[in-house]
């Protein structure tokens, strides 16, 4: 249906159309250990019905504010997840590309004397670099932001601090380098079978 009219207005102006004084009150109730509030509150509602009252559970509603908020953390969380994944995935298709476009140069360095576990080494040490880059990238841009965010909300709410969680981040780099080790290693392990005659063979 349609969303009910909201007029803002002074409590003096309300009280001249009114004409009479309208006291806005508001009521706060501690409850005995073992009192369900939300039954607590529909009688009071029902009790009081001719005087509009209208109840609430404040220990709820901060409930259902975090809930809010951590559901709302968590829907940043799921596309730096996404993000994470589709990097990764990334990393490792332009891994099994570069085994197959640096076929000739692997096999000279090979043929130099590079044996094959330094060519493991270093395709990995590549992944590595391009991840530990990029998430340097992303985390700067990112605490760049949510800075700029708390710094203009930070007027309006007491005692709000920014603050980065170390611990997290790490994880999570962790986690991002690990990833980018494991859909490296099988081109990597591909590109360190490649002996000096093949060199010859695509030259």
């Amino acid at each position: 249906g349609d969303a009910p009219a909201v007029i803002t207005t002074s409590a003096a102006i309300f009280d001249e159309i009114a004409f009479e004084p309208v006291p806005f009150t508001v009521y706060r109730f501690k409850l005995a250990p073992g009192v369900d509030p939300g039954r607590t509150g529909a009688l009071m509602e029902t009790v009081f019905l001719d005087n509009s009252l209208l109840a609430a559970d404040t220990v709820q509603e901060i409930r259902d504010s975090i809930a809010q908020n951590e559901a709302f953390g968590r829907l940043f969380q799921a596309f730096m997840g996404l993000g994470l994944v589709v990097g990764v995935a990334s990393l490792g298709v332009l891994s099994f590309r570069a085994v197959v476009e640096r076929r000739v140069s692997i096999g000279m360095m090979r043929a130099i004397g590079y044996r094959s576990r330094m060519i493991q080494v270093q395709f990995l040490m590549e992944s590595v670099f391009v991840t530990v880059l990029g998430t340097a990238i992303g985390l700067g841009l990112g605490a760049l932001i949510s800075w700029n965010i708390v710094n203009d909300i930070q007027d309006s709410f007491d005692g709000l601090t920014y603050s980065i969680p170390w611990l997290t981040v790490v994880v999570i780099v962790l986690i991002a380098i690990l990833a980018a080790l494991l859909t490296t290693i099988i081109p990597a392990r591909q590109a360190s079978r490649i002996y000096p005659s093949e060199a010859l063979r695509y030259e």
